[in-house]
């Protein structure tokens, strides 16, 4: 009975602490290369048979601090296909099983930035997977492509 009254004396105490402050999260910028897709309005397109290439991810830190992306796990419409801790961290999607349609891929990765604390972002794509190259847009043609987001917690 004692010690479940020093334990109910400890609750108070977990309201004490404090939370981080909005200055203490990572500002940085993050550029996903892709390779072998085609871009038509900010949209990503694949061809079914052919590789969605994510060729590398890099990461620059803002406000003159360094930064740096510990591991990054890639998931293809729900389901997590691949982890790498690795730079360049780069992922090869096999389209050939991908029904045709709309499909999301994202990254979730760690990122360390000097004098911030550990932070954890999800950054999705929208991928247009098509029966063949002949349903691209008009004007969109495959090649590489990047994508630069700001992950901060005061977007900018």
């Amino acid at each position: 009975m004692k010690k479940l009254l020093y334990l109910l004396l400890l609750i108070p105490l977990g309201f004490l602490t404090s939370c981080n402050n909005d200055d203490d999260m990572p500002n940085v910028d993050v550029t996903v290369h892709f390779g072998d897709v085609a871009v038509k309005d900010g949209h990503i397109y694949a061809v079914q048979g052919d590789t969605l290439a994510v060729e590398g991810v890099t990461i620059k830190g803002n406000e003159g601090k360094n930064a740096a992306i510990d591991d990054i796990y890639y998931i293809w419409d729900g389901a997590r296909v691949l982890w790498t801790p690795v730079s360049p961290f780069t992922c090869v999607i096999n389209t050939s099983l991908v029904n045709p349609g709309e499909h999301s891929l994202a990254l979730r990765m760690s990122i360390l930035q000097v004098d911030k604390t550990l932070a954890f972002s999800v950054l999705e794509f929208p991928i247009t997977v098509v029966e063949d190259a002949d349903k691209l847009p008009a004007d969109a043609t495959l090649g590489a492509y990047e994508v630069t987001v700001n992950c901060s917690a005061n977007p900018q």
